[in-house]
């Protein structure tokens, strides 16, 4: 095992929700601060999103356009920034120098470059039960882990909060896995250990599930805390 592996992973992972928790907090002050100005809230709220992501739209699309003028087989701009294999990368922002550090850096701890594509690969993949079992643990953990999501709903439907408490409550399950996240991953490194760490972390999100899946009786605080805990 690697000293850095599960930290690099998990700020990797980490990050994705910063941008989650954030757009709880600019819902509410968009919907707070504009709503009634010539259009309801949540129209707003679809002006405000496309103001951020047409220019965004438009870059890759600009880029994708003068880029194929030198090189028609050149790549969207979501390609262009995403790094590929050490071994296949052709990203600018990577110097020759550090894609040749990350080719090393591989070697040195064992791990197999990237191999061409071949009917036999593909066939002693597929014979592997590994691939199986993942591919069957992973689609389930993608149908499990927006359960959470819900929680926007339940609290409209107890039509005791503000539009912008709605949005705002929820923004504490990515911050949750935010910071649970990289203690996961800074405590596995430390004593390099995976396993254990996983099952720990799944444990709490199947007891959150199964509250949340049973839902009549389970107590009020409880619902409220197992939201929380998918995180």
């Amino acid at each position: 095992m690697t000293p850095e592996l599960a930290k690099r992973a998990c700020i990797f992972f980490a990050s994705a929700f910063v941008g989650s928790m954030f757009s709880g907090y600019l819902q509410a002050a968009v919907y707070e601060g504009l709503d009634g100005h010539g259009l309801r809230g949540w129209r707003w709220l679809f002006i405000m999103d496309g103001i951020i992501t047409l220019p965004m739209a438009l870059w890759g699309k600009l880029r994708v356009h003068i880029h194929r003028q030198f090189n028609p087989f050149t790549r969207p701009s979501g390609y262009y920034a995403l790094p590929d294999l050490p071994t296949s990368t052709r990203v600018r922002w990577l110097t020759p120098a550090e894609k040749s550090l990350a080719i090393t850096r591989m070697q040195k701890i064992g791990r197999a470059l990237e191999e061409p594509l071949t009917l036999s690969g593909l066939r002693r993949v597929l014979s592997n039960w590994h691939v199986w079992v993942y591919t069957a643990y992973y689609t389930f953990f993608i149908c499990s882990e927006n359960i959470g999501t819900y929680m926007n709903l339940w609290l409209k439907s107890l039509d005791r909060y503000t539009v912008a408490e709605i949005n705002v409550y929820p923004t504490a399950m990515p911050a949750i896995t935010i910071v649970t996240t990289l203690l996961y991953g800074w405590t596995s490194d430390a004593l390099q250990l995976r396993a254990p760490i996983v099952y720990f972390s799944l444990g709490v999100c199947f007891f959150a599930a199964v509250n949340l899946a049973v839902w009549d009786g389970v107590p009020f605080g409880l619902k409220w805390a197992s939201y929380y805990l998918t995180g």
